[in-house]
């Protein structure tokens, strides 16, 4: 049997769809119809578990209609559904341009973070900016060039900006997923370089947030991510889109190794 919240929610979804009440027979049927096999005897026992919950009404022995809150969780769950396969399908690059977009929307947002993080920063806060920004310049000292950190510092940036929104929009276009596209990146840009300059502009930022400067914490953000943008945009062009396909398809481990072999 498939995951047994799948199963419930499949069956939620039956009952939402009817008008009248459904048996728990005519359930299991319309669930085997759609490749779960589910006995009547455990849909009779999940009806069971959803009248408990308040998400069912059995109608006498007609079977069950879903209960007020009943249709409003499974809008719930449909939603969510929804919107986490559009934020998959977001962050899905298949090309250079798919990158431009991504990178494009990072920086709106990372913007907006970096200008509202300088108008409510907290000292804890910017103490774990410049604690990141040292772990970076450690590591790059040491000739670990990890974007591990790097990412984590723009992720703390929208942390210390306190704004639940914007929070949940980096949770979105930093989410782990994104992490791979943060390696490819680096390799682009050429990691040693790139990082030597991150550690600069990070630097400012914090500076920026802790001076309470808005305006130049937004500013400075967005200069720092421009530069991935327009890196990205060279490898939409004609002549780089073979190549910017093959670093793609890439694992980590072999992304510095593989590019300097391509490069050579």
């Amino acid at each position: 049997m498939r995951n047994s919240e799948e199963v419930r929610l499949e069956l939620l979804a039956i009952l939402g769809t009817d008008t009248v009440p459904v048996g728990a027979r005519q359930i299991s049927r319309t669930l085997q119809s759609k490749g779960y096999t589910v006995s009547e005897s455990t849909v009779s026992r999940m009806l069971r578990q959803l009248d408990t919950e308040g998400l069912t009404l059995a109608i006498g022995a007609h079977g069950r209609t879903l209960s007020p809150e009943g249709h409003r969780r499974l809008s719930r769950k449909q939603t969510s559904i929804e919107v986490d396969r559009l934020i998959r399908q977001a962050v899905d690059v298949h090309t250079a341009g798919d990158l431009v977009d991504l990178l494009t929307a990072r920086r709106a947002v990372e913007v907006e973070s970096a200008r509202s993080a300088a108008l409510q920063f907290s000292p804890d806060g910017v103490a774990r900016l410049r604690q990141l920004v040292a772990g970076h310049e450690a590591q790059l000292r040491a000739g670990d060039y990890s974007y591990q950190i790097a990412m984590d510092f723009h992720r703390a940036v929208a942390a210390t900006s306190r704004n639940r929104v914007l929070i949940a929009l980096t949770d979105v276009i930093l989410g782990p997923q994104t992490d791979r596209l943060e390696a490819l990146l680096n390799v682009i840009v050429d990691a040693h370089q790139a990082e030597m300059s991150a550690i600069e502009e990070h630097t400012a930022i914090v500076d920026a947030i802790e001076a309470g400067k808005e305006e130049a914490a937004a500013r400075l953000m967005s200069d720092h991510l421009l530069h991935l943008v327009q890196e990205a945009q060279t490898y939409a062009s004609e002549d780089k889109r073979e190549l910017f396909q093959r670093l793609l398809a890439w694992s980590d481990a072999e992304f510095q190794r593989s590019f300097r072999r391509e490069m050579s």
